[in-house]
């Protein structure tokens, strides 16, 4: 697929090389809770904005794992 470059295929690599190795360092990065806080960089009425959508989300998560187990087939099932 040549995009009017020489060597496409082998940038192209490069490219996934880069990519995948940003990513893995991401992941580890995620997993020992190094990872930056992106929040800091956005204005006080986007962070307070954030702020709120993570709380809905915890409650929706709450709420689903509560209600969940309710009933004596769920709790067979589920618990």
């Amino acid at each position: 697929m040549p995009l009017g470059c020489s060597d496409f295929d082998l940038k192209l690599f490069q490219f996934a090389i880069v990519a995948w190795s940003l990513w893995v360092c991401r992941n580890k990065m995620r997993m020992e809770g190094k990872f930056p806080k992106w929040e800091i960089l956005l204005c006080d009425e986007d962070r307070r904005k954030l702020g709120e959508c993570r709380d809905c989300v915890a409650s929706w998560t709450r709420n689903f794992s509560q209600k969940r187990c309710t009933g004596a087939d769920a709790e067979e099932i589920f618990c």
